[in-house]
């Protein structure tokens, strides 16, 4: 694995920031908050300190430099980490990207020292940052901020022959659900009590009879038929010059299952199907769950 970092960026905010000033120090994705809030005059209200750092001095030229930093990239069990020119990645290679910006040389023997010190930061951010564990976290349904809440294909489970489009979460859908033993399901945590509106992103054959549906959650639960079908094409693959591995793209259409009362607590939420007299059901994207005062 290379480990990506942002090398170099430029700029302009007219009035603001110098046209062509390019900055030189390494960034990453988390200071884009800090950057932007500076930027804006927007006062971030943090418990925590933020781990990134503004940008904003270096695009408005009022430095020239960053105090001395390491940078961690994290991606399947797999961590680099960045420390001015030079970068350790998840295989212990060292690499001078002043020197080396392909990561083609290995000159971790000509640097020991360097990567000595790299994987010691390694392991002790490692530790802070998956202290106390990282698995057990259910995804929360009615924060008071949020009327809607979004249960993606990514978050949820398949069961009983129901597949993922793809063997990478990000962006997949349910697909191959043809039997009514199959389901899919949230390990979810209900924080405001009360009456919601379902609705389910699918797709189905359009010459296919209408499955029924059933949402379940503790001792609650909603039927619904899909009536119409909607069976758009792929069109992510269309202009692909090589297979892609990711999952293919298509257009999800909305339908309201009903309403569903849910009470505080964790638990499973689980759709299932109740009758699939065609033997398809639907390929689904995500549920949507609006909270209904």
């Amino acid at each position: 694995m290379k480990a990506a970092f942002v090398r170099r960026c430029s700029l302009t905010g007219p009035g603001r920031i110098a046209a062509g000033r390019t900055i030189a120090p390494s960034a990453a994705a988390i200071d884009l908050l800090p950057t932007l809030a500076d930027l804006a005059d927007i006062d971030v209200h943090q418990s925590e300190s933020l781990d990134g750092v503004t940008l904003a001095p270096l695009l408005r030229g009022t430095a020239t430099d960053l105090p001395p930093r390491s940078l961690f990239t994290h991606w399947n069990e797999r961590t680099a980490v960045r420390a001015g020119e030079f970068v350790l990645d998840a295989n212990d290679r060292l690499y001078d990207l002043a020197a080396d910006p392909c990561q083609l040389q290995n000159v971790v023997d000509a640097h020991e020292e360097t990567a000595s010190r790299l994987r010691a930061e390694r392991r002790a951010w490692l530790a802070d940052v998956f202290a106390g564990g990282d698995h057990d976290r259910p995804f929360p349904i009615g924060h008071p901020g949020l009327p809607t809440t979004y249960l993606p294909a990514a978050d949820g489970e398949p069961h009983g022959g129901v597949q993922r489009s793809s063997r990478h979460p990000n962006n997949s859908f349910f697909t191959n659900w043809t039997i009514v033993e199959g389901f899919v399901s949230w390990d979810v945590e209900v924080l405001r009590a009360g009456k919601y509106r379902v609705e389910a992103y699918y797709t189905r054959p359009v010459d296919a009879e209408a499955p029924t549906l059933e949402l379940r959650f503790a001792n609650q639960s909603l039927r619904a038929m899909v009536v119409d079908g909607y069976d758009p094409p792929e069109i992510s693959t269309q202009h692909n010059r090589v297979p892609a591995e990711e999952s293919p793209v298509k257009r999800f259409r909305a339908v309201e299952l009903g309403e569903i009362e849910l009470p505080l607590g964790r638990g499973e939420l689980a759709l299932r199907a109740v009758e699939a007299p065609s033997g398809a059901v639907i390929d689904l994207s995500q549920l949507a769950l609006t909270y209904l005062p």
